[in-house]
C-alpha cells in the first residue's frame, strides 16, 4: 500500500478549503455542465459530461503528476462544490487507488443549498 490520501471537494462560494492541503486544484475553468437541480457530480451522467471536457482531462493529467506521500490532503474546488470538483475528485480518487493508495473522499459542500443568478438560471433553461 502506498499510503493514505484524503481528497476534499469544496465550493469557492462557501469559502476556501482551509489549511493543511498539499495541493489545491481550482477546476472552475472546466465549463459548467447543466444538470437537473438534484443531480450532482456523483451522478454518472453528470460525471461523464464533466470528464468529457478537455479542461477536465487536462486537470486530471496534471494531478496525476503530483507527488504525494502518506497522509497528504488534496482539495479540489469549483464554484459551488456540487458538480465539476466532485466529478474530477472521483476520477482522481480512482486513479490513486489504482496506484495503491487508500483514499478518503469528502465532498464538503455537496449538500449546501444555493441560489442561481438570473444569468445562470437562463442558461440552465436554455440547456435543458
Amino acid at each position: 500500500m502506498a499510503g493514505h490520501i484524503t481528497i476534499m471537494t469544496f465550493g469557492y462560494k462557501f469559502g476556501p478549503p482551509g489549511p493543511g492541503f498539499k495541493h489545491i486544484a481550482d477546476v472552475r475553468n472546466i465549463p459548467a455542465v447543466f444538470a437537473e437541480p438534484d443531480q450532482k457530480g456523483t451522478d454518472p451522467k453528470v460525471k461523464a459530461a464533466v470528464m468529457a471536457k478537455p479542461a477536465a482531462k487536462a486537470w486530471l493529467a496534471k494531478m496525476e503528476k503530483w507527488s504525494l506521500s502518506d497522509g497528504d490532503k488534496v482539495a479540489i474546488g469549483c464554484a459551488r462544490g456540487h458538480h465539476r470538483s466532485v466529478a474530477v475528485a472521483s476520477e482522481y480518487a480512482s486513479y490513486l487507488r489504482g496506484q495503491g493508495y487508500s483514499v478518503t473522499l469528502n465532498n464538503r459542500d455537496i449538500s449546501k443549498k444555493y441560489s442561481l443568478s438570473i444569468g445562470e438560471y437562463l442558461l440552465y433553461l436554455r440547456n435543458r
